[in-house]
């Protein structure tokens, strides 16, 4: 991910920083199908633990 705007590359860091460590960790090795699981909202979908 490249910026061109300091504006918009400040916004995205401060996005990422709220992130946990496994969702982090999984854009970093590009690992899409964990990452979009990493990224649902507990309320709606549930914790990933207690999924079905």
């Amino acid at each position: 991910m490249q910026c061109t705007n300091p504006t918009e590359a400040i916004k995205i860091e401060k996005q990422i920083q709220g992130w946990s460590r496994k969702k982090k960790k999984t854009l970093i090795e590009g690992n899409w199908k964990d990452f979009i699981e990493f990224s649902k909202n507990y309320t709606e979908y549930g914790h990933p633990n207690k999924r079905e």
